[in-house]
């Protein structure tokens, strides 16, 4: 019964329009900081919504990477209070690496490789020390900014634009082929339910006719021993 159950779920779930989210996982300043084991003072360091996103698509043992966190550390009592980070492992997380280049492609960047570094519309594309003062730069304009330009929020617009009612289209279909398949599901068990119960109910009868059967044959043993 379990097997049909599964194979059924399986099939609303193959024919449901659903749309799956990538696996996408980012990772903040302090988090980051510590998976390389880079060690900084944080103590006073906040995030706000205020603050510059700086996006870091990286590789978990890039040198390059890490010379870039080892600067953002080292500015933060100068710098902190502009900026937060958002940074992407795409070396261990494939669904990472498709949206780094799904950013290179928004932005009409060619990318090769990592450290890939994006502040507001501005990009690095790898790292070296003479980049820091106009990484600063950028930081500190975007934070000034009062039309900030955030990729990610970009990429959402448009994707809104070309995909128009779509979206909210899709979930409704996905709530009734949901809503559809679970009553399929539950009716199936119900039935399940209601033969088995059958059976058990057929058993009982069968083994209080044996007891009955066992009764009688033990009374009329003793009746006989009586005579």
């Amino acid at each position: 019964m379990k097997k049909k159950i599964i194979g059924i779920a399986l099939l609303i779930v193959m024919l449901c329009p659903f749309q799956i989210r990538a696996a996408e996982k980012a990772t903040n300043l302090e988090e980051t900081l510590k998976a390389v084991n880079i060690e900084a003072d944080l103590k006073n360091y906040k995030e706000s919504d205020k603050q510059t996103t700086i996006y870091l698509f990286m590789g978990e043992t890039c040198g390059y990477c890490h010379k870039f966190l080892e600067y953002l550390a080292s500015i933060v009592p100068e710098y902190g209070e502009y900026f937060k980070l958002q940074a992407y492992e795409i070396w261990n997380n494939s669904d990472n690496s498709k949206l780094m280049k799904k950013v290179a492609n928004f932005l009409d960047e060619s990318v090769g490789g990592v450290p890939f570094i994006v502040i507001g519309d501005k990009t690095f594309v790898g790292y070296t020390e003479n980049y820091n003062e106009q990484i600063k730069s950028a930081i500190k304009e975007q934070y000034d900014s009062k039309d900030k330009f955030d990729v990610m929020n970009e990429m959402k617009k448009e994707e809104k634009k070309t995909t128009g009612g779509s979206s909210s289209t899709s979930i409704i279909w996905n709530f009734v082929f949901i809503t559809i398949g679970t009553g399929i599901i539950l009716a199936f068990v119900n039935v399940k339910h209601q033969e088995t119960q059958r059976k058990i109910e057929e058993l009982l009868g069968k083994v209080q006719k044996e007891t009955k059967k066992e009764e009688n044959k033990n009374s009329n043993t003793k009746n006989n021993k009586k005579k």
